[in-house]
């Protein structure tokens, strides 16, 4: 019972046998596929970390790829929180315009 921490804590101290362990549990219990899973295996410690303490998988519609979005994230240094903000609001370009299709008057 000594042993009993927070989910996602990560002692400083705690071998990478730990990481190797909760990677291969996590694994088992996302449904990804080898791909996806040596790809995961594959990465270095830090981004492993990362993709596992984002959580469970179990609500995605293709855990693979998911993971394979998470790993990239996690490489880029980005956060999870979501809403895509890069780029959006650099240059607003007004959708809709510039057609003059709006059905003006029929002639005939």
């Amino acid at each position: 019972r000594a042993l009993a921490r927070a989910p996602g804590a990560c002692p400083a101290a705690e071998p990478s046998m730990g990481l190797s362990e909760d990677l291969e549990d996590f694994i088992r219990r996302s449904g990804i596929d080898d791909r996806a899973a040596q790809a995961l295996r594959n990465e270095d410690e830090k981004t492993q970390r990362s993709v596992l303490d984002r959580g469970d998988m179990s609500d995605c519609r293709n855990p693979s790829a998911s993971l394979m979005a998470r790993i990239r994230v996690a490489k880029e240094g980005g956060s999870f929180s979501g809403g895509g903000g890069r780029g959006r609001s650099r240059s607003p370009s007004p959708r809709g315009g510039g057609y003059g299709g709006g059905g003006g008057g029929g002639s005939s």
